[in-house]
Order: structure tokens, then sequence, then C-alpha cells
């Protein structure tokens, strides 16, 4: 059998050892170490010269791969069986139109609307025949989402009673369900109910930097007033609780950063590490601003090196201050709910959408993401199923060619046909994540850990922040 190299490699050198180099598979999500001498076969194509036993742990794990194979649509195939298997129905519901912050990066307009019983029992109703009609759901696992939802915690208890009601019925289990939250509202209490009654497993909450930094951000539409204190007050009471720590449940912080905040997210990290909830929380992320509604919020935005270059140092930060530490971008089997076959959003009003990132606005108030209404009727032609096959088809992206295809899977694809590539940071900084990978797991002790990443943030530099 005749053999290539895969498509979807990223090679790099190896920092703690310059007789060898690293090779990352981006579908197989496997990291080798080997000699600089098997990575130069490799890249000149001798495979006829590889002992049978490398030959086959290469293949395995797709760093070698047969010469007819198509590798992309291998992906894309995998991507839609992945898919067609998926027991969990996700469905996103926005039970209220109000928001009590302003931030200027927000694409959406808010009002003090809230779900009405009529639309509470029809958004609960066109779930449960989702569910009636195809056999492979077993889970039920909703997104609660805004505008801000916890301003509308009635009628999502209402709604969340009728959806206990229908699994009951049909034998479906709500499980990992999700809430994105501004965390004003997020008493302990309430965090408890979500956690009990709603089966929420996952809370993400926007902390947009320390003290001043946030509240120049996201400060409450009322008077201006910031919000930080209040915030991290919640989190810190839920954090420090014995039911947080003997449950199940996690709360990831998101960080959205532009250039007036970015120089408030280091002593962010250094903040929750001083007050213990570094090791609590799930994940501390970081996310650069963007064009919401074509609101033009990026233009506020650092560029796509300098981000790269800044969350690699947040990274390496975390990591001293004895974070959880995340593993490179892993593969992704699907991009959002636009390219799924059932799951859908509901906003307030009813309105049933393919899109999480179109609701509350004028721009698309009549575009090809709103399906139709739970009060009237519904279309069942959906514009972007096919997405995966256009991408084959080398039409709308440059996916097709991309080495990160796998960990990315065109990410947005609304954001390609605006014209917004909506390219991951991975993109720019792949080969440095794979060299901090290499220095985490064969780091043997704290100092030497600490020496090696010190060294690596000294090599780094925002002009080598590109894709290659």
């Amino acid at each position: 059998m005749q053999y290539k190299l895969s498509h979807y490699l990223i090679f790099n050198d190896s920092l703690i050892d310059k007789n060898q180099a690293l090779i990352y598979s981006t579908i197989t999500n496997k990291l080798l170490r080997v000699s600089n001498l098997l990575a130069g076969m490799l890249q000149r194509k001798e495979f006829h010269k590889l002992p049978n036993e490398t030959l086959e742990k290469l293949i395995t794990d797709r760093i070698i791969v047969n010469e007819n194979e198509d590798e992309l649509l291998t992906v894309i195939n995998e991507n839609k069986q992945h898919s067609s298997k998926d027991s969990t129905l996700f469905e996103v519901i926005q039970p209220s139109a109000w928001c009590q912050l302003g931030c200027y990066y927000c694409g959406q307009a808010h009002k003090k609307d809230l779900l009405s019983d009529q639309t509470i029992n029809n958004i609960a109703n066109r779930i449960f025949e989702k569910l009636k009609k195809n056999s492979k759901y077993k889970f039920l696992a909703i997104g609660w989402f805004g505008g801000e939802p916890l301003t509308g915690m009635n009628t999502m208890r209402k709604l969340n009673n009728l959806i206990k009601r229908h699994c009951e019925d049909l034998n479906i289990e709500l499980k990992n369900s999700v809430i994105v939250t501004n965390g004003m509202s997020l008493k302990f209490n309430i965090y408890k109910e979500l956690v009990e009654d709603f089966k929420i497993s996952q809370f993400e909450i926007t902390i947009d930097g320390i003290g001043s930094y946030h509240d120049d951000h996201r400060y409450l539409k009322k008077d201006k007033e910031g919000s930080f204190d209040l915030i991290y007050k919640n989190i810190t009471n839920i954090l420090n609780s014995d039911f947080y720590s003997e449950g199940s449940q996690k709360i990831t912080i998101r960080c959205n950063v532009d250039t007036k905040n970015f120089d408030g997210v280091e002593p962010l990290i250094k903040k929750l590490a001083n007050d213990n909830l570094h090791n609590k929380i799930e994940h501390l992320y970081f996310a650069s601003i963007y064009s919401w509604a074509q609101n033009n919020a990026h233009q506020q935005s650092l560029s796509k090196e300098e981000f790269a270059f800044y969350k690699l140092k947040w990274e390496l930060l975390k990591i001293k201050h004895g974070y959880k530490t995340n593993e490179i971008t892993k593969r992704k089997h699907n991009t959002c709910i636009l390219t799924s076959n059932d799951s859908e959003m509901y906003d307030t009003y009813g309105n049933v959408y393919s899109c999480t990132e179109v609701s509350f606005t004028d721009i698309y108030k009549n575009s090809k993401y709103l399906l139709g209404n739970v009060n009237k009727s519904i279309s069942d032609e959906r514009s972007y199923l096919n997405w995966y096959d256009q991408v084959w088809e080398k039409k709308d992206s440059q996916c097709n060619s991309c080495k990160l295809f796998p960990i990315c899977g065109s990410a947005c694809p609304k954001s390609w046909m605006e014209g917004n590539p909506p390219c991951p940071t991975t993109r720019y900084n792949i080969k440095e994540e794979i060299q901090l990978q290499e220095i985490k797991m064969h780091s043997k002790t704290k100092s030497e850990l600490v020496e090696l990443l010190d060294s690596f943030e000294q090599s780094l530099a925002i002009e080598n922040m590109k894709y290659s």
C-alpha cells in the first residue's frame, strides 16, 4: 500500500530536546515527540525506510494515511456521522428580552419583555414533538440564554416544569443543561435551584478584567454603575459553598478582551488565584471582541496576532498560579446549532431561529435564520445543513485547505457568509500551543516547570503569531 503524510499535521521544534521534533495531529489530537531524523524522513516522504513497528504506530495515530484517501472528506463524514448518532437534543431558550447591563459590544436591543404563557406552552410542545418523533434522543439539554435569562426566572420555572413533565412522559432524561448569565442575579439560592430543578451543570459568567476594567465594559444601563463587585461576590459565595464542592456542576468564566481592557486581565488572573477561586472554577478563558449583528465592535479589538500573543502569556500566568491547565484545542465534530438538523433557538416572542447570534436585532429580523414562530408557523427549510458539503466543494470559505479544520469545524458559517472569517486564535499560535503542551507533559517538578515557562515566554513575539 502507498502512503502519504497527513495534511492535518503541525510540526515544530522541541523545547526540551534540540535533537527532537514535535508532531501534532489535528484529527486525532495526538502529540508526538520524535527524533529530528524521523521527522525529516516523514517530511521527505521516505516511508519505505521506516521500521514496520514505527510505520504501524504512525498509521494508527494518522500521521501517515493511505495515498488515495481524501482526508477532508473523511473528516466531514466523521462529523456527519457524529451528529447523526448524537443522542442528546440541545435547544436554546431566551426567557427574557431584557438585560441590566449596557455592554457596548452586545449586538442585541433589549426590552423588558418575557415569555407569554402561550409561547411557553408552544415551545414546550415543539420540543416534546421533536423528542417523540426521533427515537435516537435519550437526553435533552437546554441552553438558557438572553438577554439576561435570570431576569425571566419565573417564566423559566413555568417552562422548565412543562419540559420536565414531557421528559417524564417520554422517558427522556433532562441533563447537562447550560446557562449563560451575567451573574448579577445569581444568588446562591437561585444557583442551587438551577442545579437541582433545571439540571444545569454548566454556568458561564462573564468578567471582563478586574474592577474598573470590567465596569467600563459591563455597566448598568440604569445609572452606568459598575457590576464587578456584585458579580464577583455572587461567584465567590457559590464557589466557597459545600454544595458546589460536593457537586459535579461547573462554573466557567469568560473574559472578553479588547484594546481598552486587556491590561485588566492579568490582575483578574491573580485575584482569582489569591482568593483561592482559581482551582474551583472549571475554566477561565479569553475571547476577542467581535462584530455582533454587524455592530462593528471588532474595531476595538486587538489584532488577531496581538490577541494570540497575549492569550498565550495569560495561559502561562494561569499555569504558574496553579489553575487547571488546558490541553491543545480538541477535535470539533459540529460547529453550532446552525448545522444541526433539530436544534433551534426560541426567543422571548416565540420566534424560532437556526442561529443564536441573530435574535433581538433589526438586521436579522427577516433573515434566512428566522424559521418562523411557535405561535404561528415554522418552516422546515434550513440554510446551512449542507455547510460541510460546501466546505468540501470549496465554496464560501478557506476551510477546505486549512490544517486546523478538524479542531475548528469552520467555527461560524454565518461569519464566513458575511465576509468576517471566524478563524480561531489557535490558527495563529498553534505551534506555540504545542510547545507549551510539551512543557507541561515533561516537567517533573514545579521549579522545572516555572523555569521552562519563563524561558518559553521570553521566546514569544507577536510577529511570530501567524499560520503557516
